[in-house]
């Protein structure tokens, strides 16, 4: 269990992280304005809820910490709730466990968010902008929402699981939409059936469907970071459709069965500090706190489920296994965790097979360890 300061710092940092917006100079905006209502070219957007702020606000509030991303969701309302990329479902999931801690704090203490940043109603019509965003988004034959729909190439990534899923299933379950748990599921078992090798049971990083036959499949076989992504965005769903496991049975089971393949195939990889590289299969490939954080955090999904609830004996020596790698992993997990900073993640992934070579803390390291690690109040 991780020192209390460490984790006070950590806390701290992704405070601080979270709220760092660098404003963007006057000759950007012209320059862009130009390239966009003169030139008429694309111009990427400053999008303040992307994934790796989604990633600090996911750890922070893992952490019992909402204050600072209830002020995040404050100014993003105040710049009119944007909405870009599937990059920004991950800070919806974040918007969606605010709202838990919102009604818990009411019901223990009696003590509300600030009414100046809080309202049920703008921040239910916020849920429903964000699921309509994926309703219209851009999708390909099967259903599966494409990473970049500008580029009009229907390449579907790993990253996509973990950032779209949560999300969906947690509005599914929170507003009784069924559809929006299909639109997660579909997610799922379209990248298991046309993403996946079928020797090792990893996941490439993208997939582009070619037919029922066949699919193209891109990038490194078993990326680190594109495990961590499925393995997440599998037990994040699950532990949102817990929250009423009757209507949503089936979507459960499916995605507990993808879950555990998947933990099955990651687990002939691990390494003996419990770990695992940025790329799976690499045995001389470093280690990748990021995508170890994520792994991590299935494993220990899957190792908490409630002794019974799966009775056969082969999953249960299985759960055995989770639990041990988990206890292993997150124990050499924080060793790396050093004056607010979690060390050894991977820096950003720049293309389809142009991997970060650079190792340091991210904020995708410091939220994802938030998520899994335990510390003692």
């Amino acid at each position: 269990m991780i020192d209390r300061n460490e984790m006070e710092q950590l806390i701290r940092s992704a405070e601080n992280e979270l709220m760092d917006i660098p404003k963007v100079p006057l000759y950007v905006l012209v320059k862009d304005w130009i390239n966009q209502n003169i030139l008429g070219r694309l111009v990427a957007p400053q999008d303040i809820i992307s994934w790796p702020k989604g990633c600090l606000a996911v750890g922070l509030l893992a952490q019992g910490e909402a204050d600072a991303v209830l002020d995040y969701y404050g100014i993003w309302q105040k710049k009119k709730a944007p909405l870009y990329l599937v990059d920004d479902m991950l800070m919806g999931q974040a918007f969606l466990l605010l709202g838990d801690a919102a009604q818990k704090r009411q019901k223990e203490s009696g003590e509300s968010f600030p009414k100046r940043l809080w309202n049920d109603y703008r921040y239910d019509q916020a849920m429903h902008q964000m699921m309509a965003f994926l309703y219209a988004h851009d999708k390909d034959e099967k259903g599966s929402l494409p990473y970049r729909p500008l580029h009009k190439n229907y390449r579907i990534f790993a990253d996509g699981i973990g950032m779209i899923c949560p999300f969906a299933c947690g509005y599914g379950v929170k507003y009784r939409d069924k559809e929006a748990v299909k639109l997660a599921v579909r997610q799922i078992v379209n990248f298991f059936q046309y993403g996946m090798d079928e020797v090792t049971g990893l996941p490439y990083h993208v997939y582009k469907y070619r037919g029922e036959e066949s699919s193209e499949k891109l990038g490194l076989l078993g990326w680190g970071r594109s495990v961590g992504w499925i393995a997440y965005g599998l037990a994040a769903s699950l532990e949102m459709l817990e929250r009423d496991k009757e209507t949503f049975r089936e979507a459960y089971d499916t995605i507990y069965t993808y879950l555990e393949k998947l933990l099955q195939a990651a687990g002939e990889y691990v390494r003996q500090d419990g770990l695992f590289a940025s790329s799976l299969m690499e045995k001389d490939a470093p280690v990748d706190t990021s995508a170890s954080a994520m792994i991590l955090y299935a494993y220990r999904y899957y190792g908490e489920i409630p002794k019974g609830e799966r009775e056969n004996p082969d999953q249960q020596a299985f759960r055995m296994q989770a639990q041990q790698i988990c206890d292993r992993g997150m124990l050499s997990l924080e060793t790396y965790c050093k004056d607010g900073k979690v060390l050894q993640a991977q820096s950003e992934c720049l293309d389809i097979g142009v991997y970060g070579t650079n190792y340091d803390s991210y904020p995708w390291s410091l939220g994802m360890a938030m998520r899994v690690l335990h510390f003692d109040r």
